[in-house]
């Protein structure tokens, strides 16, 4: 029975100590990289330490990956066409002139910056 069974987890190398913002990137890259493997020694992710210089890059490279996989899907393909050809004709007549619409496109790339530096110290 389930109920019987004990977890365990794993020793992993690539565990971090301070990331808490990208754990569902983590889990997707585990999916992905899970060949059925017993020992961790064995399980390469190819996923670089949390102090490597590359590490916030790689996980920003896997991040946009794993969302155009979902977006792109051919479930979703239709429905995103539609929603993205409302929104940009929505903006286009909301902000007709080039310079309002960069000032705004801006504003919100600075908001999302600070949204993920709170949800760092909070999530995973």
């Amino acid at each position: 029975m389930i109920k019987d069974f004990k977890p365990k987890i794993l020793k992993m190398k690539w565990r971090t100590k301070e990331e808490k913002t990208d754990c569902g990137v983590y889990m997707m890259a585990h999916m992905e990289s899970y060949e059925g493997e017993t020992t961790v020694a064995k399980w390469k992710t190819g996923l670089l330490d949390e102090k490597h210089k590359g590490h916030r890059e790689q996980l920003g490279n896997l991040r946009s990956k794993y969302a155009a996989k979902i977006i792109l899907h051919e479930e979703n393909e239709d429905k995103i066409k539609v929603m993205m050809t409302e929104y940009a004709y929505k903006f286009a007549a909301q902000y007709p002139d080039e310079e309002t619409i960069k000032k705004v496109i801006n504003e919100a790339v600075k908001e999302k910056k600070e949204e993920l530096k709170k949800a760092r110290s909070s999530r995973c």
